[in-house]
């Protein structure tokens, strides 16, 4: 039985992550559609991802399922999820500097806000299988 849930798992994942991809590129190419510069494009689609983010973790910080979930030992849900966003983004703000930085050292052309857009669309792509697999728990 667990072998079958972690199949069904790994394929919601896959078909998630294809399917948020998809809209993340969708919405990139739209935004330069509208005539803004990449950077524009992906500073305002990484701070609209992390808002869908902040919103998701905001109703699972209300929400009963993650009792079971622990943060540093935090009971409350709503300061499990306030700590897991503010780790989150304190992890891709270093991560990021530190690609950022590499990439300088070859000399490549860096645009500091495609690296907060990966993270942002690929953090909700994760979010949005677990999102999956909590609704389908419900039914």
């Amino acid at each position: 039985m667990q072998k079958l849930f972690l199949v069904a798992f790994s394929l919601g994942l896959l078909f998630f992550a294809d399917n948020a991809q998809a809209d993340a590129l969708y919405d990139f190419n739209q935004c330069i559609k509208g005539g803004k510069s990449e950077a524009e494009c992906y500073r305002s689609e990484a701070r609209r991802y992390v808002s869908k983010i902040e919103e998701i973790y905001k109703k699972y910080g209300q929400d009963s399922y993650f009792d079971g979930y622990t943060v540093d030992k935090t009971t409350s849900n709503d300061e499990k999820f306030r700590k897991l966003i503010n780790m989150w983004k304190l992890y891709i703000q270093n991560y990021c500097n530190l690609i950022n930085y590499t990439k300088e050292k070859q000399e490549e052309d860096v645009d500091p806000n495609k690296c907060l857009y990966d993270m942002a669309a690929s953090h909700l792509d994760d979010i949005e299988a677990i999102e999956s697999i909590r609704e389908s728990d419900r039914f």
